[in-house]
């Protein structure tokens, strides 16, 4: 099967690992859409925990990239930063609303 996201080689970062993290968080979404795929929309027990794992996983990416940038003393890292919480607070958002049931499994949140 074909991935539904794939990891553009335009935006590769290979330092220390960064590259690594991205296409983990790539792979981590396409088990999900084939999940989504595979349940036509329905509430596979599996999407929950691929929206946990990759929230922690995007976490996780996004501490190591920081810490990389700030020994790096990166001009950008504040605005940068401010994306990595604005991209985590959205995810935090959708997993309270799936988990709440005030948000549905759709293809909207593969956008």
């Amino acid at each position: 099967m074909q991935p539904h996201y794939v990891f553009p080689s335009s935006t590769s970062i290979p330092f220390r690992g960064i590259d690594q993290g991205h296409q983990q968080l790539i792979d981590i979404l396409n088990r999900a859409w084939d999940d989504f795929s595979d349940q036509k929309g329905g509430k596979a027990p599996s999407l929950n925990r691929l929206l946990s794992e990759f929230r922690d996983t995007l976490e996780q990416h996004f501490r190591q990239e920081e810490k990389i940038m700030w020994d790096l003393e990166y001009p950008q890292l504040a605005k940068h930063m401010s994306n990595h919480t604005r991209c985590a607070t959205r995810m935090d958002s959708i997993c309270h609303g799936i988990d709440a049931g005030t948000i549905d499994l759709n293809l909207k949140l593969f956008d």
